[in-house]
């Protein structure tokens, strides 16, 4: 969200809108649903099935959650663009912390688990970390006002955590956790796709910043691009090591590159065998996400956990 967190010096691990339905496309689905999951998933449908002909359903499949401090810039930005007419959705529902009884990682499993029918996109936004700590508590009960990994896994073994209903996490289900740099590593995807459905949804984080352009929709897309050298980079040097590392994923030019890295942000470090390390983190322009980008393992680090059915 266009914060300033340091990234973890490694790279990261190689590895969307919704519309109305009339009453013959929601026909068309249930035929579908028929053939390929059986009477079970029909039943679901039909109880979302809009009355009379031509009616528009607007029951939500879409949840966007903006959770984190209060009066944080960043998360009010966040607000604006998904509440904007750009973003809006019948289907989609945006909730912010103040309109939670509990604001925390387990109060949006608590909101969810009222529906009883597949969901199909679930949004957190929130800050994050290259360690893949959420700055969102864990739960009620949680006082560091944050969820590390460790926290995370510890409560999916002690089974603290609300669960979701049958049904409403599919194989078509996608988790954007938009938190800056979460996708560094994947400890923190997989194991937010374990906690939320037990792995039948995909989990999709960046690993990169998450940033709001400043537009009139203050559109989202990605900034913090970075680099780590075991030396000191001039801005020539740095402006080489960002097309090198990215010049594949996203459309800069030459001149682009070097604007980036006039003003990086430049965290000195060790690496683990004590030597130095330089993380540079050029975030001074927000790109539009373009189809296929979280398709780029090099962008966006996917969940990795599936459902196995032997592992009962």
């Amino acid at each position: 969200m266009h914060e300033r967190v340091e990234a973890e010096a490694q790279e990261a691990p190689a590895a969307a809108a919704a519309g109305t339905l009339r009453q013959g496309a929601v026909v068309e689905r249930m035929l579908a649903l028929q053939r390929s999951a059986g009477n079970a998933a029909v039943n679901r449908l039909l109880a979302r099935q809009p009355a009379g002909q031509g009616a528009i359903d607007t029951t939500p499949v879409d949840f966007v959650f903006i959770l984190g401090a209060k009066d944080d810039t960043a998360l009010d930005v966040a607000k604006e663009h998904y509440r904007s007419v750009l973003m809006s959705s019948l289907t989609r529902r945006v909730i912010s912390r103040e309109e939670m009884d509990d604001p925390s990682l387990d109060g949006v499993f608590a909101y969810l688990s009222r529906f009883k029918y597949p969901l199909r996109e679930i949004t957190l936004v929130v800050h994050g970390t290259g360690n893949g700590t959420l700055q969102v508590p864990l739960n009620q009960g949680d006082d560091d006002k944050e969820t590390t990994p460790d926290e995370l896994e510890q409560a999916i073994k002690d089974g603290v955590l609300t669960p979701l209903n049958d049904g409403q996490i599919t194989s078509k289900t996608r988790i954007r956790l938009q938190a800056c740099f979460a996708g560094v590593r994947s400890r923190m995807v997989n194991l937010l796709d374990k906690a939320i459905g037990e792995g039948f949804g995909t989990v999709i984080a960046p690993t990169v910043e998450v940033g709001y352009a400043k537009d009139i929709w203050h559109s989202e897309g990605l900034t913090g691009w970075w680099v780590t050298s075991p030396k000191e980079l001039n801005s020539d040097e740095l402006a080489l090591a960002l097309k090198t590392k990215y010049g594949a994923s996203v459309e800069h030019d030459d001149a682009k590159w070097a604007e980036l890295a006039q003003k990086p942000e430049k965290h000195p470090g060790t690496a683990a065998d004590g030597t130095p390390l330089f993380t540079y983190i050029a975030n001074s322009l927000v790109t539009s996400v373009k189809p296929g980008n979280e398709d780029d393992p090099l962008l966006y680090t996917k969940s990795s956990y599936y459902y196995m059915p032997e592992e009962l």
